[in-house]
């Protein structure tokens, strides 16, 4: 059983005009916060109107930008050659991560493993299996954990874990008259998921915002999304 993990972080900086180190600085930032919150409960599309008029999430981050944080990890193991699938998961996540979250991000996870849209099958045969009545192959097993999320987790999911897959070596076994040296996991293709929200903002009332990857909170307010899957080349 061979094993690599792969751990992805997205953070984006912290925007300028909305410096935490100024605001706690400030004196009135006590008053700012609650009347913050306050509005938040009262008005909360006017709330995130204000930040979003500015291209910023309430959090400093950028409206292009993406976050999340998951971590994967690889494991192999050989068995005949059987109409099973190739790539088997596990998907956990942390209490702070609401549920709903992680169905959507397994949700997509199944449908593109069930459709081997990741490996081929012919990476994971053992070549030169000793026995004329059956085929070896490896399976992948992946045991991926959410670690923090907030609003969409599926582009954090699908690019650890094609960043696992390439990182793993599958070694020399001890079958006899196997010749081949290690060699690397490759990817069909490079899978990219990306969400985003259309918003429409009072600052900009004929024009439409395009917000990646939004807090949950503003994902309850905003009706109109995309959500997208490309592939590139993983060459």
């Amino acid at each position: 059983m061979f094993a690599n993990n792969f751990i992805l972080t997205k953070v984006g900086p912290i925007d300028q005009k909305f410096s935490t180190s100024k605001l706690l600085a400030n004196p009135r930032f006590c008053t700012m916060s609650a009347s913050g919150e306050l509005l938040k409960k009262i008005d909360p599309e006017q709330y995130f109107d204000q930040f979003i008029g500015e291209s910023v999430y309430p959090d400093g981050r950028d409206t292009s930008q993406f976050r999340a944080s998951v971590s994967c990890t690889c494991n192999l193991s050989v068995a005949p050659d059987s109409d099973e699938p190739l790539i088997l998961y596990e998907l956990n996540w942390l209490e702070c991560i609401p549920k709903k979250q992680v169905e959507e991000a397994e949700l997509h996870l199944r449908r593109i493993l069930r459709k081997n849209y990741l490996l081929d099958e012919a990476c994971l045969k053992v070549e030169d299996t000793p026995s004329t009545s059956f085929n070896l192959r490896f399976t992948l097993h992946l045991n991926i954990v959410a670690i923090s999320a907030d609003g969409f987790l599926t582009d954090a999911v699908l690019t650890a874990v094609q960043s696992a897959i390439l990182d793993v070596t599958m070694k020399l076994l001890p079958v006899e008259r196997m010749k081949k040296a290690a060699r690397k996991l490759t990817l069909k293709d490079f899978l990219v998921y990306t969400p985003f929200l259309l918003y429409t903002s009072s600052f900009r009332p004929n024009t439409s915002i395009i917000l990646c990857d939004p807090a949950a909170e503003l994902c309850a307010l905003v009706k109109n999304r995309c959500e997208v899957i490309t592939e590139f080349d993983s060459q």
